[in-house]
């Protein structure tokens, strides 16, 4: 009965910190995007420009996952993630007081690599302490996108009331805060990399398709990865214009763009954190990858009619997109958690994170670069050509184990 009791209670501490980190990573990679143009003036750069900088933090989040994930693997994930409060709150303060362009690209990767630290690291907390990993993982993707939401609303007003600099030091407080309760709080020794006494039910549920298990199952781990780098790219073309686009379609509703496009991407994003839990309801109760495929071959056309609607049609038609987009997360997650032996799953998220955000991380300057030579609407038609290839890619994946032996 007592280890009923202390399981319930470790869990909680585990979906706790790891949800609150997954906020706050996504708020220092989004405070950017709602203070571009302020942000890129200061430095003397043009918007397109800035993106080049920005890219550095948003490639770092990605590369810095694969060695964060083989670290949390050996010397524990708790000790990961109390790292990531620290060195994230670090790499803030460096952008906040940086005056040249080289102070920023250096305060740029800092913020790049202490975010880089949750993904694999949380991820895989999730997976190994959790028993019912499906539904944490769609309950700690709705806090990443409340997250997602919150950067630029947070950035946008602080910017408008004081300057954009103080946006970042106003985020060291809390984060160095939950950072220091952490390194204080009990968690259960499976964080630690020890083997958990936890029977996890990251296994295919009864009737899905066992055919994975064999050979097949390389090449199909290929290929989901294949879509969750496309996966990358679009979610970064998306996040970074966003809230530049929204903002030049508010008309009169607020006294600034930079306000508008702040509140009405928080909204989209606020919205979106619903796909969250649906997606991780979903791949609870079923094998993932023909969910996996109908996220991406919804949100697909979506992006394209961002691109084509204005007003009204565009804010509903990014409500839609924003949830499509974040049921995919949860949904991913478990797969690979699904398909890869418990002891590589930090390396394998891990793997994950650095194709989504370092390769992918480059859909931040493809935005400025597709923004500068065929106008904002382009962005999303872009998003939606990478949005499509991942489906197609999910496709292979799902078709795989199907072929005959």
């Amino acid at each position: 009965m007592d280890v009923e009791v202390s399981t319930t209670r470790d869990e909680r501490n585990i979906l706790y910190f790891t949800c609150v980190a997954h906020a706050v990573t996504h708020v220092y990679m989004l405070v950017f995007t709602a203070v571009l143009e302020p942000m890129s003036a200061s430095f003397g750069l043009a918007p397109h420009e800035f993106t080049a900088y920005a890219s550095i933090s948003t490639v770092l989040f990605g590369l810095g996952a694969l060695p964060s994930g083989f670290l949390g693997d050996r010397v524990g994930e708790k000790a990961m993630l109390v790292g990531f409060f620290f060195l994230t709150a670090f790499g803030g303060v460096l952008v906040a007081l940086a005056e040249s362009r080289a102070a920023l690209a250096v305060a740029m990767a800092v913020v790049g690599l202490g975010c880089s630290i949750f993904h694999p690291v949380g991820n895989a907390m999730i997976s190994k302490g959790i028993r019912h990993p499906g539904k944490a993982m769609g309950i700690n993707g709705l806090w990443g996108s409340l997250g997602t939401a919150a950067g630029p609303i947070f950035a946008g007003q602080v910017a408008h009331v004081l300057d954009w600099r103080w946006a970042y030091l106003l985020l060291t407080i809390p984060t160095v805060a939950i950072g220091v309760w952490l390194l204080f709080c009990r968690l259960p020794p499976i964080v630690s990399g020890a083997t958990g006494k936890i029977q996890h039910d990251t296994s295919p549920p009864a009737g899905a398709d066992h055919k994975a298990v064999g050979a097949s199952r390389v090449t199909m781990l290929a290929l989901l990865l294949g879509a969750m780098t496309f996966g990358g790219l679009y979610f970064h073309v998306v996040t970074t214009m966003l809230p530049t686009y929204l903002g030049g379609q508010s008309g009169e509703l607020f006294p600034s763009g930079l306000l508008a496009g702040a509140y009405l991407t928080g909204v989209v994003y606020a919205i979106g954190g619903s796909g969250q839990i649906l997606g991780g309801q979903l791949v609870h109760h079923r094998e993932g990858r023909g969910v996996y495929i109908l996220f991406l071959g919804v949100a697909t056309p979506l992006m394209y009619l961002l691109s084509v609607t204005s007003e009204l049609t565009l804010l509903v038609t990014a409500g839609l997109m924003s949830i499509a987009m974040f049921a995919v997360q949860p949904v991913e997650n478990l797969l690979l958690a699904r398909y890869t032996p418990i002891h590589y799953r930090g390396l394998i998220f891990g793997a994950k994170f650095v194709l989504a955000f370092g390769v992918g991380g480059f859909g931040t300057y493809v935005s400025g670069v597709v923004r500068e030579q065929y106008g904002l609407p382009a962005v999303f038609t872009a998003a939606a050509a990478m949005t499509g290839s991942a489906a197609l890619l999910a496709c292979g994946a799902w078709l795989v184990t199907r072929r005959p032996n």
